[in-house]
């Protein structure tokens, strides 16, 4: 089961300036929000919940969502007369992230999932930082290995 999307359908209608009335239509409305969640938590990769999501990351998911209801052929320009059309040289059809929306929402990535971290190997022990020199196989105990030095048995 999908999680739950970032913003609200009646979100989108306020971005919209209208309501969404038919049925098809708030299908398509919450399929893109949640396309965009669903891209944006990838892109995040955090553990958001619609109540914990920042407003800025709202924003995005808002605005993915609100670029396909507007425009979802993904067209780029139109022409009457002699009917012609193009699309954006690279976009993706559907919802996408622009460079700027992916650059929004990685400032607030959960950096303990995502990117490089340390893993500590202790519990906190202290660490004896002394050498010690072995005295195999005349079974005396081992010793530091600057009194070695001092007696010069080693360097």
């Amino acid at each position: 089961m999908p999680a739950a999307a970032l913003a609200e359908v009646t979100d989108l209608e306020d971005r919209l300036g209208r309501e969404i009335t038919t049925d098809s239509e708030r299908a398509r409305a919450e399929a893109a929000l949640d396309d965009a969640s669903a891209l944006v938590r990838e892109e995040g990769r955090p553990d958001w919940t619609s109540q914990t999501v920042p407003q800025a990351v709202v924003a995005v998911v808002l605005t993915a969502a609100l670029r396909v209801m507007r425009n979802p052929e993904g067209f780029a320009s139109e022409q009457i007369g002699a009917y012609s059309y193009q699309r954006a040289y690279g976009e993706a059809l559907g919802v996408y992230l622009s460079d700027a929306e992916k650059a929004i929402v990685r400032r607030y990535r959960n950096t303990r999932s995502a990117g490089l971290w340390t893993q500590p190997t202790t519990r906190g022990e202290e660490w004896d930082e002394t050498l010690w020199a072995t005295t195999y196989p005349t079974g005396y105990d081992p010793f530091p290995l600057d009194n070695a030095r001092d007696f010069g048995w080693y360097g």
